[in-house]
């Protein structure tokens, strides 16, 4: 199966997109943008790019948090028209129970990944 799967870092305080990151197993292709800043159109539009191709996209919390930022951000974005696989939804007693373990150990390398993959798409 080809599948986008993505990740946004959206700030607390003003919830905007700050960084992306996308990646295609089945391609190899890579997008890593850990500061979008004033280049949100063109972070959205490579993101989209990303996407072609794809049968799904994957993600943790992308139908309650990413895909509604994304909507918001550019509604005519073409991954918003593919089908979606959360793995909140997947088993969410099992994720509750290990939320804290989780955080802990994805949460502190979250950074540290992006710049990984940034560099090897630079």
């Amino acid at each position: 199966m080809r599948c986008l799967s993505l990740d946004l870092e959206v700030g607390r305080a003003d919830n905007r997109i700050h960084a992306l990151a996308g990646v295609r197993p089945d391609t190899g292709q890579k997008l890593a943008i850990p500061r979008v800043g004033r280049n949100l159109a063109r972070a959205l539009a490579r993101l989209d790019e990303l996407s072609d191709g794809a049968d799904f996209v994957l993600g943790h919390n992308l139908i309650d948090f990413d895909l509604p930022h994304l909507r918001v951000a550019d509604p005519g974005l073409r991954l918003l028209d593919l089908p979606v696989v959360d793995t909140l939804r997947l088993n969410p007693p099992s994720w509750r129970a290990n939320c804290r373990l989780t955080t802990s150990l994805v949460g502190s390398n979250i950074m540290p990944a992006f710049r990984a993959v940034q560099r090897e798409t630079n």
